[in-house]
């Protein structure tokens, strides 16, 4: 009977330890899908000109490993706005303000409304509609030890063959007993009947094991007035 008890008792404490490894598991893989969201919509919102550098600076440098460099931002030459006396690139509006970054998207918007009616460029309906984000579970690398969440949306246009799908890779690495974003690899496949690149084929199925993508963000909601 006594014996009984012991395997009883043992057998109770090894299920609670399961129990407990599952919910640990399960709270660290909501951390980093809440990081993958965070990421997505603060890089979203800098890139569209809605929120100061230092705001965005301030979420990735949380996000990424100790020693992640913005470098690459801070000495960009990717044009921002030409539009009559003003013609600035990404680097130099990094010290913008929250009320900057307001006259620079009301002056983006008289400049893309004029070049419209000029026929200089085509209307963001018939340019094309972006798709929601779609993001996968978490899914684990045996060999390299890290943990990976794939991100997918589209551009699709009225000619399916113009549609541009984007792919992007978030790689976790574990520092200092925490995980943290390492690498984000993107990757593109343009229209329908040109070839799904290699790379690509790991959204759908990774280490042998269907990639799942059960949350979803639209970025329309984060849009301010002028868009």
């Amino acid at each position: 009977m006594f014996r009984k008890m012991i395997r009883l008792l043992c057998m109770i404490i090894c299920c609670l330890s399961l129990i407990g490894c599952t919910s640990d598991k399960t709270h660290q893989d909501e951390k980093l899908i809440d990081m993958v969201k965070e990421k997505e919509i603060n890089e979203y919102l800098f890139f569209t000109y809605q929120i100061p550098f230092s705001e965005y600076e301030e979420s990735m440098k949380k996000l990424y490993y100790k020693n992640y460099s913005l470098d690459y931002i801070k000495n960009s030459t990717r044009p921002v706005i030409s539009y009559e006396d003003r013609k600035l690139v990404l680097k130099d509006i990094l010290n913008y303000t929250t009320e900057d970054l307001k006259k620079l998207r009301q002056d983006i918007k008289k400049s893309l409304e004029e070049n419209i009616r000029d026929g200089k460029i085509i209307s963001a309906e018939l340019a094309g509609t972006r798709g929601p984000l779609e993001i996968s579970k978490v899914y684990y690398d045996d060999t390299f030890k890290n943990k990976v969440v794939f991100v997918k949306n589209e551009l699709k246009y009225s000619d399916p063959n113009l549609d541009i799908k984007f792919y992007r890779r978030h790689i976790f690495r574990e520092e200092e007993g925490e995980w943290k974003l390492w690498e984000v690899r993107e990757d593109f496949h343009y229209g329908e009947k040109m070839p799904v690149p290699k790379a690509v084929e790991l959204f759908s199925n990774y280490n042998g094991v269907e990639v799942e993508y059960p949350y979803t963000i639209d970025l329309n909601e984060y849009n301010k007035e002028w868009f």
